[in-house]
Order: structure tokens, then C-alpha cells, then sequence
């Protein structure tokens, strides 16, 4: 396991209360990211907070969770120990989400992202830069935590690489992404 995996699997193992947030705009990858990270913290029983500045555009109302997806600011709680943000290449890409929080509530910071314009912001990277989606990322993460790939969170992860990929047609795509 990536030194970066294990330090994601222990924060998300030792967080309470999670809050997961992707960029503004959302793409398929974004809210495919989104969506999967939070069918996994509900596979392992977390209270978490999905949220967006922007809305889901209709065409993936489909995804698991897609309607659990909050705008910031509608309900939140004081705090969160735990941040997970998926495709966001720098925190501005968050909007609001994350630039609503309360400096002295910030929580520790996950990063997980597939753009070669990462900022490396947050307290644990997990930047692939050759991965195609960061549904292709957080698909390798899960495995390495030995999470369940079930129904719905194969077709998060596959939203974000059919999306991404524009049908596997993009540069990056390899038989690894195939499999």
C-alpha cells in the first residue's frame, strides 16, 4: 500500500464526522468521485456530508447518493474532522464548500486528484497524475482498503472513467484503465 493510501484508510478509520467535496462546475469524474467516496463511508458506517456549490445536472441524477448532495451552507454542522476533496486541482476549485469553513475549524485535508496542475494542497496527497479520472484513483485506494466494489459504487467509478475518457478515447487510456 502507497504511504498516501494507508495515511487516507487510517484518517477516514479514525474520522467522525466527514465531509467530501468536489469542484464547482461538477463534471461525470467529479460527481462519479463524489458519489463513490460517499457509497464507501456509508459501506463503513460514517457520518459524512456530500457537498457541491453547484447542482447535479440531470444526466447523472442516476448516480447512488446524487441526491444527497447539499449546496454549502444549507446544513452544516460546526465541524468536521475530515475533509476528502476529489477532482479538485487547488482549493479554489471547491468554491465555497470549502471556502465557507471557519479558519479554526479546519479539519485535515485529503487531496485526491489526477490533474497535472495539482497545487499539492491539503495535509495528504494522493495525486496520480498519469491516472485518467480520479474515479481511476480512488478505484485503486478502495481496493487497497479492501472495500466492497459493489453495484452502486461501480457505476460511480465508471461515470468518472467513461466520462473523463469521453468513452476511452482520451490520451492515458491503457489496458490497466480498461480492466
Amino acid at each position: 500500500m502507497h504511504p498516501s493510501e494507508r495515511a487516507i484508510a487510517t484518517a477516514v478509520q479514525q474520522a467522525t464526522n466527514i465531509l467530501a467535496v468536489t469542484h464547482i462546475g461538477p463534471d461525470g469524474d467529479a460527481l462519479g468521485s463524489l458519489t463513490a467516496v460517499g457509497v464507501v463511508l456509508q459501506q463503513l458506517g460514517k457520518t459524512f456530508t456530500l457537498m457541491c456549490d453547484d447542482p447535479v445536472p440531470e444526466r447523472f441524477r442516476y448516480l447512488p447518493l446524487a441526491d444527497h448532495i447539499q449546496p454549502p451552507n444549507e446544513h452544516r454542522p460546526t465541524s468536521y474532522d475530515l475533509l476528502i476533496a476529489v477532482d479538485c486541482g487547488d482549493e479554489t476549485r471547491m468554491g465555497q464548500s470549502f471556502a465557507s469553513l471557519p479558519e479554526s475549524l479546519l479539519p485535515t485535508i485529503i487531496n485526491i486528484d489526477h490533474h497535472v496542475t495539482n497545487t499539492y494542497f491539503g495535509d495528504i496527497q494522493l495525486v496520480v497524475p498519469e491516472a485518467v479520472s480520479a474515479t481511476e484513483i480512488l478505484y485503486d485506494l478502495f481496493k487497497q482498503m479492501n472495500v466492497n466494489i459493489s453495484t452502486d459504487l461501480a457505476m460511480c467509478l465508471l461515470t468518472g472513467l467513461v466520462t473523463d475518457t469521453l468513452g476511452f478515447r482520451t490520451v492515458g487510456v491503457t489496458a490497466k484503465t480498461l480492466r
